[in-house]
């Protein structure tokens, strides 16, 4: 059974791009009850003097408390803490204490970090493998007008065909079945079939309506098989929650872009969440899965879990 989300994690430094997250967390959380936690770090220099360091928790304290009062007002339950020295150290360590099932964090939330595509915390946090990531991109954020509800629609979760990809499955599946959505599964394949050769005086004769056929590939056809494998698996797990596959032709990462441009009037619209593990095959295959995730989240607007394999260690 896909395990239970009990316990969501927010890293928060006073940026109202960082609280952007606490929507999302607060949904999930509620949805799932589950405890929800907010944190933020006693920030200090790096030498700081006795004094300087213990002025920072009170303030950091006051401001989380304030949240979590926003939060009351709405019904919604929040504990605070405030874990002594730097992100990301800090946080991780509170992350390691704390053993979240989630954590909800906004890319380049964090204000003094290096200017990755994740952002210095972020990048962490992902790297570390703790807990899957639910990631909202900065630029995203700053573009949607407002919070949007995850719940009842899709789940969308990358697979490759590998073991290391199926990481992704257990939290998509339930994020799936706490937000009553249906779980997709989605497999990107790169075809070079040729269509069948059709005799150039056919292609001359104006009554004749001529059609190339297109015969599936053999990596489609596999494709098909493998989805339908795990879909039969996933469903022996989770009974009531509605899982369908789909396979397109094509790069993955051109195909989740192809998403968010057709959002507004397509069928594309309902795709709530994405979900993808970090590592997936092996060797260059799985440095390339792993370029693939840093580029899925440059590509969509929508929020991408992320999901280091259990077992595997953090490079």
């Amino acid at each position: 059974m896909a395990p239970h989300l009990r316990s969501i994690l927010v890293p928060l430094d006073g940026s109202p791009l960082a609280e952007r997250a606490v929507a999302y967390a607060a949904e999930l959380a509620t949805a799932a009850e589950a405890s929800l936690l907010l944190v933020r770090t006693a920030e200090s220099p790096r030498h700081p003097h006795p004094e300087q360091q213990n002025a920072q928790e009170p303030q950091a304290r006051v401001y989380l408390e304030e949240m979590r009062s926003h939060l009351h007002a709405t019904g919604v339950a929040a504990d605070v803490a405030v874990p002594p020295g730097h992100a990301p150290e800090a946080l991780l360590a509170e992350v390691d204490r704390q053993k979240p099932d989630l954590i909800v964090a906004t890319s380049h939330g964090y204000s003094g970090f290096r200017h990755t595509l994740l952002g210095g915390v972020a990048e962490a946090f992902v790297a570390a493998g703790q807990a899957p990531v639910l990631l909202l991109r900065q630029s995203a954020v700053e573009e949607a007008p407002s919070f949007r509800s995850l719940v009842g629609r899709r789940v969308l979760v990358l697979l490759d065909g590998s073991a290391l990809a199926e990481a992704a499955l257990p939290i998509a599946l339930e994020l799936a079945r706490v937000l009553s959505s249906e779980l997709t599964l989605f497999k990107a394949v790169d075809v070079y079939s040729i269509p069948y050769a059709v005799p150039t005086e056919l292609m001359t004769v104006p009554e004749h309506d001529v059609q190339l056929a297109w015969e599936a590939s053999f990596d489609v056809k596999e494709a098909e098989a493998y989805l339908n494998l795990v879909m039969k698996r996933l469903n022996r797990q989770a009974p009531d929650t509605a899982i369908r596959t789909r396979i397109q032709v094509g790069d993955l990462v051109e195909q989740v872009r192809g998403f968010d441009s057709a959002a507004n009037g397509g069928a594309e619209a309902d795709i709530g969440l994405i979900v993808m593990a970090t590592h997936g095959r092996t060797g260059l295959a799985e440095a390339l899965w792993r370029s693939t995730a840093l580029n899925v989240l440059r590509s969509t607007a929508r929020p991408l879990v992320l999901v280091h394999p259990r077992g595997e260690r953090p490079d």
